[in-house]
């Protein structure tokens, strides 16, 4: 196997390809998509999208795509996954500064199309998919067996490639594995992105920080779904994805917050703990 491996620092994260591929291709890709689509970078499009609040709005194809993806996935968790959510991570403190200072609440909205146009009530985050849609177009950008770690969302292609279950609490230590060739593995724990009591994954019902699940780890053959999924089903708790996985396109494992493991029947991989 090869072991040619190159990193950069990009969404938010390191994110590392190993292989004998083509590392600046797929690193332009993901770059591109950062700038178009990162909350974080003013004069992007979605900045544009997020100033027009309220109004019917022209967005580009690839907008388009990735909103009525999120719509989507939106309705099929009841709600538990949404996009327009923007505001509320700011008031929570998660801002482009990282300040982790607490403001206004803010509020979740909706999205409405019409053709080529979309009007949000309240600003747009895409962080709920978007790591999984930029995974997707750098694996698109190679060949051959490689592997693609993008902060904990992987894909490899190929025999022997191998990866890590991480602990949701304790950074390091391994919990199980699993082979990766040919499909998606993403991941969610508040602890990853965590201040005071605040962290980045919203239950959209409330608009409060989602308390009832440890982690989830979600498996696809589509890295965008797979990155929305591992969101939705961390934030609407153990009892309802547990209810719901046999309903949605991916496979997963969940842990509760007292220790409780639920895994899809098709799910991959090996625990090394019960």
């Amino acid at each position: 196997m090869p072991h040619n491996c190159e990193e950069r620092e990009l969404l938010g994260t390191r994110v590392r390809i190993f292989g004998d591929v083509d590392f600046e291709k797929a690193f332009k890709e993901c770059k591109r998509i950062e700038k178009a689509f990162s909350r974080f970078l003013e004069g992007n499009e979605l900045w544009e999208l997020n100033q027009n609040v309220g109004v019917f709005f022209e967005v580009s194809e690839e907008m388009m795509h990735l909103l009525k993806l999120a719509q989507q996935v939106k309705e099929n968790t009841g709600g538990a996954f949404n996009v327009a959510v923007e505001s509320v991570l700011r008031g929570l403190g998660y801002d482009k500064n990282y300040s982790f200072v607490e403001s206004d609440s803010g509020k979740i909205g909706e999205i409405e199309f019409d053709g080529s146009r979309v009007k949000i009530t309240a600003p747009v985050d895409l962080g709920g998919l978007g790591k999984g849609y930029a995974l997707k177009k750098m694996v698109e950008c190679l060949n051959g067996s490689f592997c693609v770690d993008a902060g904990g969302d992987i894909y490899a292609q190929g025999s022997g490639w191998k990866a890590a279950f991480e602990h949701p609490l304790n950074e390091g230590e391994v919990i199980g594995g699993v082979e990766v060739d040919g499909f998606y593995l993403a991941s969610s724990s508040a602890s990853k992105r965590k201040w005071g009591k605040s962290h980045h994954l919203i239950n959209t019902a409330s608009g409060e920080c989602a308390d009832d699940m440890l982690a989830v780890y979600i498996q696809g053959g589509d890295g965008t779904l797979v990155d929305a999924y591992s969101t939705a089903l961390y934030v609407m708790g153990f009892e309802r994805g547990v209810e719901m996985i046999s309903t949605l396109p991916v496979e997963a494992m969940l842990i509760s917050k007292e220790g409780a493991i639920f895994r899809s029947k098709g799910f991959k991989g090996e625990l090394f703990t019960a």
